[in-house]
């Protein structure tokens, strides 16, 4: 459901320009190069994030073990709502994860902080 417009959206397509609106103001407006992005490690492998590829099952996983008492990111989103509708939600975030590595572009709050 979009709140602005009370709408109820189904498509992945519509779910991830719903996200991505949210995300905007987030967004950093420089542009990160493919040397820098190198740089950006996988905190659990050690691997670059430049070369990375999502998959639903590795973000469904990762929504699915968010836990109900944490508190909310940087993006006001607590985690127990993220749970709850990570099955809508996983392709957009798999949409939106690659257009950032694909574009270069992150938000702020990635660079400094876990973001799921």
């Amino acid at each position: 459901m979009c709140p602005a417009t009370n709408t109820l959206h189904v498509k992945d397509e519509d779910k991830a320009e719903i996200l991505n609106k949210q995300y905007e103001s987030v967004f950093t407006s420089i542009h990160v190069s493919e040397n820098e992005l190198q740089n950006f490690r996988d905190p659990l492998t050690g691997l670059s994030l430049a070369n990375h590829v999502f998959t639903d099952d590795e973000i469904l996983k990762v929504l699915a073990a968010c836990k109900r008492s944490s508190a909310c990111g940087p993006d006001g989103i607590p985690s127990c709502f993220l749970k709850d509708v990570r099955l809508s939600i996983t392709r957009p975030l798999l949409l939106l994860f690659q257009l950032s590595l694909e574009t270069g572009k992150l938000p702020n709050e990635w660079l400094s902080c876990h973001p799921l």
